[in-house]
């Protein structure tokens, strides 16, 4: 054969290895969606129940020892490109060991693509068209690596395929190899390999902060709440069991008209990150509607200390913090206590427990608390059987996380501000309608 179908041997490989690239970083913004749970919509390549990319991206079979295999594609599409260019010269890659070389990955490509493929029909029970186009690709390979290959047989050719692929290795140790350029040349395409995995490991999460959050955070919000707004229409009415009549020491800690039209009871841990997140947000929510919310606070404090359904230690300061608020609460200051419990770093800092008491205490005295009153209120743990009381409601409900919300009587699924507003803005468009 001619040198002119070497080259087009190599430009129709490049062409091809980089379609398929391509291919392997839609694969790789796809599996990101997944990952980060910011899909938002079907995918364009969501053709019917058996074609279908998200049914393939979103089971197990999409990564291979924790790696995405549109990733490993990533790497083997770019290090084929790599092989080709470098065999142009013929000073490092001469022609015989570039067809062979090339014969036995496209080969071993093509019997990945028919395991993909079998995992996909038999496994999963949908095909994905993006990966249908990847073995498409692969094919392409297989049969563009039959160019320019001489009087030699594919078997010959796999053989001597072999033979080079362990000799790079040796070369890669330092053995066998003479050559000082062949060793630098060889030890130089490691070290592309090892850039082309590192970059294809981070890729997913730089298409994540680039282009997936930016593009499809709020359209997931929106999506999210709306699925909640159904989930809640559809959820059974579960009532909460709400102390209003049993004297100050055991009463629930509630705002606005009993009679208002939505009623919030939310259970909460103070040392909680998402309960500390939402807090300003249901701060806001209460402000917006006024006299239209009843909001009851219950304490569910994640916190073996008082909490029989904890069996390790999690959140150690959390049942003195519930016993702090309602502490207050008996001089007063329960909202004011709240406040400054879910705003207070102390709870966050990595201190031993007797000494983040103390500074909870000590901090008291900003909301105007009674110190000397809190602190015997505290001690006595008098207030105790009132978070006990809420942990065992908290249990009866089947609460599985804080914060959680049940809004006239219905548990909100998910909850977050966007959420808990398009619930609140439902009912009383719906209260609306019936006057």
């Amino acid at each position: 054969m001619d040198s002119g179908q070497s080259v087009i041997k190599n430009r129709l490989i490049i062409f091809v290895a980089f379609i398929g690239a391509c291919l392997s970083v839609v694969s790789l913004y796809h599996f990101a969606e997944f990952k980060y749970d910011l899909k938002v919509g079907e995918s364009f390549c969501n053709i019917n129940e058996h074609f279908n990319c998200d049914a393939v991206t979103a089971s197990k079979w999409s990564t291979l020892f924790g790696f995405p295999v549109a990733g490993y594609g990533l790497i083997f599409y770019l290090g084929i490109i790599f092989f080709t260019l470098l065999s142009c010269s013929q000073r490092y890659v001469t022609r015989s060991v570039f067809n062979s070389v090339m014969t036995l990955l496209s080969t071993l490509a093509l019997l990945f693509s028919f395991y993909l493929f079998l995992i996909s029909e038999f496994l999963i029970g949908t095909l994905c068209p993006t990966c249908l186009a990847m073995y498409a690709v692969n094919i392409g390979l297989f049969a563009a690596s039959f160019m320019d290959r001489g009087e030699k047989s594919f078997y010959s050719l796999l053989q001597e395929g072999i033979r080079n692929v362990a000799v790079y290795f040796k070369a890669l140790i330092g053995k066998d190899i003479p050559d000082g350029d062949v060793k630098a040349i060889v030890r130089a395409s490691f070290v592309v390999v090892v850039i082309l995995f590192l970059f294809s490991l981070v890729l997913p999460e730089f298409l994540v902060l680039k282009f997936i959050y930016p593009a499809n955070y709020k359209k997931k919000l929106e999506q999210n709440a709306s699925e909640s707004v159904s989930k809640w229409r559809r959820a059974p009415v579960t009532p909460v069991n709400i102390r209003t009549d049993e004297g100050a020491l055991m009463r629930d800690y509630s705002s606005g008209p009993r009679n208002a039209p939505v009623r919030i009871v939310e259970f909460a841990d103070f040392e909680c990150p998402a309960c500390r997140m939402i807090y300003l947000s249901v701060h806001e929510i209460l402000e917006r509607y006024p006299n239209k919310i009843y909001f009851v606070f219950k304490n569910y404090p994640l916190d073996n200390a008082c909490n029989p359904g904890i069996k390790r230690e999690f959140h150690r300061n959390a049942c003195f913090a519930a016993q702090l608020a309602r502490c207050a609460g008996e001089q007063g200051l329960f909202w004011q206590a709240v406040d400054y419990l879910f705003t207070q770093p102390t709870l966050e800092e990595k201190l031993p427990v007797n000494e983040i008491k103390l500074k909870l205490l000590g901090g008291a005295s900003r909301i105007g608390a009674d110190l000397t009153a809190l602190r015997e209120c505290v001690t006595s743990g008098r207030q105790l059987a009132a978070v006990s009381s809420d942990i065992k409601e908290g249990d009866r409900l089947k609460l599985s996380a804080t914060p959680s919300f049940w809004i006239n009587d219905k548990k909100v699924e998910h909850p977050n501000p966007k959420v808990l507003d398009e619930i609140i803005k439902s009912i009383l468009d719906g209260a609306r309608l019936d006057q």
